[in-house]
């Protein structure tokens, strides 16, 4: 069976050319910036943690990318660092695993990030958003994202639900693409 991390990358690989700009909305301990990195000629990488932050510079570092800016701030104000159209945006929500539960993606910021990141995503871009909804702040946060995307316009987005049905805290993946100018 396909975990929801192969399931992510087989449907933001569709979107990537080697020429792609890429967005990692939350880039916690920098595995999805690296997969980004990776396969694109430029990533920006969001995160309020200074750890988050060194984490993704080490590992980056480590596999020797450099193509990559890491940039200290909410993810939705990522139009203020980004303009131009871009093939992925990755968003992995809740808080930094093993960091400080305090700090956690909000779902008010959250909206707002996700609006932001279709208006920048290209025609045929992706958008993958990973919801863990096992604790409080994460239930409300998935009711948010939930009713965002149920009323997006079905001409400009497709989107899907990948997730575990008989488990009802398990995380779950939105993913969303752009098959229209809107």
């Amino acid at each position: 069976m396909e975990t929801m991390l192969d399931f992510v990358k087989r449907h933001v690989l569709e979107a990537l050319k080697p020429n792609s700009i890429s967005i990692d909305a939350t880039c916690g301990n920098g595995h999805d910036t690296l997969f980004l990195a990776q396969r694109c000629q430029h990533v920006y990488a969001f995160d309020i943690q200074e750890k988050a932050l060194n984490n993704t510079k080490e590992h980056l570092m480590m596999h020797r990318y450099h193509n990559v800016e890491l940039i200290k701030d909410s993810h939705h104000v990522m139009h203020h660092y980004v303009n131009k159209p871009v093939d992925a945006i990755m968003f992995n929500l809740g808080y930094l695993p093993h960091g400080c539960r305090d700090y956690h993606t909000q779902a008010n910021t959250t909206i707002l990030a996700i609006k932001q990141g279709l208006k920048l995503l290209n025609t045929e871009g992706v958008m993958s958003i990973v919801v863990y909804r096992g604790h409080e702040h994460g239930v409300i946060e998935s009711n948010a994202v939930s009713t965002l995307i149920k009323g997006l316009s079905k001409k400009h987005f497709y989107c899907i639900r990948y997730e575990r049905i008989n488990d009802l805290i398990s995380p779950y993946t939105i993913i969303i693409k752009k098959i229209g100018d809107c």
